[in-house]
C-alpha cells in the first residue's frame, strides 16, 4: 500500500489539514499537544473507522472537533497499484472498514510491544502463519515485489492465480515468449526510398507541383476535345437539317389550273346541289317536288334531269378539283415541315462557332493523363515510405520497452523458480520476519532482536519485558517495520525518532529502502525551525502547531 494524499476536516484537534506523500519519509515536527499523534489517528480511522477515544462505531463524536462536520479522506495505491480512495464521516465510520489489527500496531508500535506475549503471538500468526495464501503472499511480496504494471495487466487478464506459484511462473514464461514474438515481428530495417520505386533524393514537393501543371493542362484538354466534339455534332446536324430542307423543297409541285371559265366555288356548289337534289329524290315519291333554292314546285322528272346533268358535270370538273386541292395540301405540309426545320437550322447556325476537331487531341490527352499517373503513382509509394519510416522509428520505440518486459519476466521467472527465493520462504513455512540489522545498528543495539511463535521477544538473551522503555520503543519500531514489510501494509509510524541527525539519517533511508516501506511516517516532538535546514530529497518535513499542518520542505 502507497499513501497518496490525506485530507482531515475537524477531526479531533485538526480544523482542517492536507497532506500529500511525495516522498518515501515524511516528518511532523513540533511540541507536545500540537496535533502530530491526531494525524496517524486520522489514518487509522479512514481505514478501521476507529481510532484512540473509540471502543465501539457509536462513539464516532468523541473524534468529532466542532459542529462543523467531520470527515477524513484518503488517496493510495493498493498492493496491485491501483488508484483508491476513501471517505470516512460519522456516518460511514462501520462501513467498509479494514478488520485487521496490523495497520494499528504498524502506526502504534509501542503498543505492540506492551501487548502481552499471548497477544503477541496472534499478531504475528495473523502475519506469518493464518495459512499457506497468506504465506505465498508474504514470499511474493518479498522477493518479487512491484510487477511492471503493464505485465502484470496481463497475467490478471489470463485468469492465472498468482499464489499458485507454477501457473504465475508459466504464465510470465509465456507472457516472455509473446514478448520475444512481438519484438522479433518488428520492423528490423530501415526502410529505404529504393524499397519504394523511388529515387535517392526523390523531391515529392516537385511531383506534387507537376501534378497541379498537368491538371490544369488535362483539364483545359478535356474542355477543348469536349467543345470540338460538340461543334462536331452540331454541324453533322445542320447538314442533316440542310438537307432535309431541300428534301422538301423538292416535293413542293406546282398548283394546277382548273379550266377556263370554270371556278373551283362553283364545281363546289354544283357537287352540293347535285347530292341535294340526290336526296330530293330518294326521300319524296311525289309527282311534284319543292325546290330547296328557290322554293317553287316542279315536277319530279325536271329534278331527275337535272340531278344526271349535274352528275356529268362534275364527273367532267370534280376531280381535277380533289387533285388541286391534294396538291395544295402537301405543298402545305411541306412548307411547315420546311419552316420548323429552317427554325432549327438558324439556332445550329447560332451555336457553331467553326471549331475543328484535331487529330490526335485525345491521344495526347492520353499521354498527359499517364505521366500524372505516374507522378501520383510516387506520391503514394512516398507516403508508404514515410509510414514505413515512422513504424521504425516507433518499433525502436518499443523494442527498448520489449527489452525492459523480457527482463522483468527474466526477473521474475528468477526468483519463482524451482530452488528460488519465493519456492524456498514457501518450503520454510513462511516464518519469516525480517528484522532489519541495519536498523539495529542504527539505533545502537547491542544484541539481536528474536522473536518466538509464542510472541515472546527478546533482545540478546533479555525477555523485552525486561528491556529500557528506549529499548522497548525501538524494538517495537523494528517489529513494526519488519510488520509492514511482510503483511503489505507498506506504512509504519516511527515516533519520536530523530531522522535529521547526521550520524543515522542517511543510514536510516537505506534502511527504509531495505525494508520496502512506501511511506515511512516519523513524529518528532521539537520545536525546531527546518525551513533553514539542508533537507534530503528523501524526506518531506510538516510543522503542526495548534492543531495546523505547514509544509516546510
Amino acid at each position: 500500500m502507497r499513501l497518496k494524499k490525506l485530507t482531515i476536516k475537524n477531526f479531533v484537534g485538526l480544523p482542517a489539514a492536507e497532506v500529500e506523500f511525495d516522498r518515501p519519509v515524511s516528518l511532523f515536527v513540533g511540541r507536545n499537544n500540537q496535533g502530530k499523534s491526531t494525524i496517524k489517528d486520522s489514518l487509522e480511522f479512514a481505514f478501521t473507522g476507529k481510532a484512540r477515544a473509540m471502543t465501539k462505531f457509536k462513539d464516532v463524536g468523541n473524534l468529532s472537533h466542532g459542529n462543523n462536520g467531520m470527515s477524513v479522506g484518503i488517496d493510495y495505491l493498493d498492493q496491485d497499484g491501483d488508484q483508491c480512495s476513501i471517505h470516512r464521516t460519522p456516518s460511514t465510520a462501520g462501513k467498509n472498514v479494514l478488520e485487521s489489527s496490523l495497520l494499528h500496531f504498524c502506526l502504534n508500535p509501542h503498543e505492540f510491544i506492551l501487548l502481552p506475549a499471548r497477544e503477541r503471538g496472534k499478531v504475528l500468526a495473523e502475519v506469518l502463519g493464518g495459512g499457506l495464501n497468506d504465506v505465498i503472499k508474504a514470499a511474493i511480496a518479498e522477493h518479487v515485489g512491484n510487477v511492471d504494471k503493464d505485465l502484470l495487466a496481463e497475467i490478471k487478464a489470463s485468469g492465472v492465480d498468482v499464489l499458485d506459484v507454477d501457473a504465475f511462473r508459466n504464465e510470465v514464461v509465456e507472457s516472455r515468449r509473446a514478448i520475444k514474438r512481438t519484438k522479433k515481428d518488428l520492423p528490423d530495417k530501415q526502410p529505404l526510398l529504393g524499397d519504394y520505386e523511388l529515387e535517392d533524393g526523390y523531391d515529392v514537393a516537385a511531383d506534387e507541383k507537376a501534378i497541379k501543371t498537368l491538371g490544369d493542362r488535362i483539364a483545359k484538354g478535356g474542355e477543348i476535345i469536349a467543345e470540338a466534339k460538340k461543334q462536331l455534332e452540331i454541324k453533322a446536324d445542320l447538314m442533316v437539317t440542310e438537307k432535309k430542307i431541300e428534301e422538301f423543297k423538292g416535293q413542293i409541285k406546282k398548283v394546277p389550273n382548273l379550266p377556263p371559265g370554270i371556278s373551283a366555288d362553283e364545281i363546289t356548289m354544283a357537287s352540293v346541289y347535285c347530292n341535294l337534289i340526290e336526296s330530293l329524290l330518294k326521300e319524296n315519291e311525289c309527282a311534284n317536288i319543292k325546290c330547296p333554292l328557290c322554293e317553287g314546285a316542279r315536277k319530279r322528272d325536271s329534278f331527275a334531269i337535272r340531278h344526271k346533268q349535274l352528275e356529268e358535270w362534275l364527273e367532267k370538273y370534280h376531280g381535277k378539283l380533289i387533285d388541286r386541292d391534294e396538291i395544295v395540301r402537301q405543298n402545305a405540309a411541306c412548307e411547315s415541315a420546311m419552316a420548323t426545320l429552317e427554325g432549327r437550322r438558324k439556332e445550329l447556325n447560332q451555336k457553331f462557332k467553326g471549331v475543328e476537331y484535331k487529330e490526335g487531341s485525345e491521344d495526347l490527352l492520353k499521354n498527359l493523363t499517364e505521366q500524372r499517373d505516374v507522378l501520383q503513382a510516387n506520391i503514394a509509394n512516398y507516403r508508404k515510405f514515410k509510414t514505413a519510416e515512422a513504424e521504425f522509428e516507433q518499433a525502436e520505440k518499443n523494442a527498448v520497452k520489449l527489452d525492459a518486459l523480457i527482463a522483468e519476466c527474466d526477473r521474475i521467472d528468477e526468483a519463482l523458480k524451482d530452488g528460488g527465493p519465493v519456492k524456498a520462504a514457501i518450503s520454510a513455512g513462511g516464518r519469516h520476519l525480517p528484522i532489519n540489522e541495519n536498523l539495529l545498528k542504527v539505533w545502537g543495539f547491542d544484541g539481536a532482536l528474536d522473536w518466538q511463535d509464542n510472541g515472546e521477544i527478546f533482545l540478546g538473551n533479555l525477555p523485552i519485558e525486561y528491556a529500557s522503555e528506549s529499548e522497548r520503543y525501538r524494538a517495537g519500531c523494528v517489529m513494526a517495520l519488519a510488520l509492514a514489510q511482510v503483511s503489505g501494509v507498506g506504512i509504519v509510524a516511527l515516533d519520536g525518532f530523530e531522522v535529521l541527525d547526521p550520524d543515522n539519517s542517511n543510514a536510516f533511508f537505506q534502511v527504509v529502502n531495505e525494508c520496502n516501506i512506501k511511506n515511512v511516517l516519523v513524529f518528532a516532538s521539537s520545536d525546531k525551525d527546518y525551513s533553514q535546514v539542508d533537507i534530503p530529497d528523501w524526506l518531506r518535513v510538516f510543522q503542526v502547531v495548534k492543531g495546523k499542518v505547514t509544509r516546510t520542505s
